[in-house]
């Protein structure tokens, strides 16, 4: 994201969650405390909120911290330092969009910061995003996860009903937002790609693309999620044509660089 944005601007501020912020060039990285008299001497008027911590299942409070600490107490930190006159992208999660009963502590935590938005009458973007993956994501999500099961051989566990995710790929997201960035409108939107997949499928394509068969435990129900948004909202996701099998093996090659067979 950030080499797309030194395109277009002199200078990237990048606030770290340690209290310092990141003057970031083409040349060279500054690093300086945070505080009133940097934002007075760097202002701008966007705020993009990158900030996330992914965790589906915290194990303890501590892991519920952290995932709080990243998606609500940072981000309305960094507000109320540069004050509520600007404008804010924000990503979100699908997740947040099915009933309570579904939510999990990442998507209430998200959903918090998106009303703290709402509340203190910031003009936001909003974009909704699903299953992503590519370059520079290590969140272990499911197409990272069954590339380096099938790579080092383990079976792979899914459903054992048909369960469908929509996949994303990271550089498509990035060229979204960096061009709402630039073409600023306010409101929810989605982020949907055209690749939506049984989670069998795909379990099945990344073997064939591998050359490498393992086993598929089918083990469970589970909630078929995205049969279960009734949202309409608009989706502005600026897709590429790469076709989703390339995107895989990009991933896969990347993924194989990481680990020791």
């Amino acid at each position: 994201m950030i080499p797309e944005l030194l395109n277009k601007y002199e200078k990237v501020i990048n606030f770290r969650r340690n209290n310092n912020v990141e003057i970031i060039n083409k040349n060279n990285i500054v690093t300086e405390e945070l505080s009133k008299d940097f934002i007075n001497d760097f202002h701008s008027d966007l705020l993009i909120n990158l900030a996330t911590h992914y965790d589906p299942i915290p194990k303890n409070k501590s892991d519920e911290n952290k995932i709080e600490d990243a998606n609500v107490n940072f981000p309305i930190k960094i507000l109320k330092i540069i004050g509520n006159n600007i404008k804010v992208l924000n990503t979100s999660s699908y997740i947040q969009l099915l009933d309570e009963q579904h939510q999990i502590h990442y998507s209430r935590t998200k959903n918090i910061f998106l009303n703290h938005l709402i509340n203190s009458k910031i003009d936001y973007l909003n974009l909704y995003m699903f299953d992503t993956f590519g370059t520079n994501d290590y969140r272990n999500k499911v197409v990272d996860r069954f590339i380096k099961d099938i790579l080092l051989s383990k079976d792979l566990n899914i459903p054992s009903n048909p369960v469908f995710i929509n996949l994303t790929h990271i550089n498509s997201i990035v060229e979204t937002i960096f061009y709402y960035s630039e073409n600023f409108m306010t409101g929810n939107y989605f982020l949907k790609s055209s690749d939506t997949i049984l989670i069998e499928d795909l379990a099945l394509k990344l073997m064939h693309i591998i050359g490498k068969k393992v086993n598929i435990n089918k083990m469970g129900k589970q909630i078929n999620y995205i049969d279960m948004i009734n949202n309409n909202f608009e989706n502005i996701l600026i897709s590429n044509d790469t076709i989703l099998e390339e995107k895989l093996e990009m991933r896969i090659n990347e993924i194989r660089k990481t680990i020791t067979l």
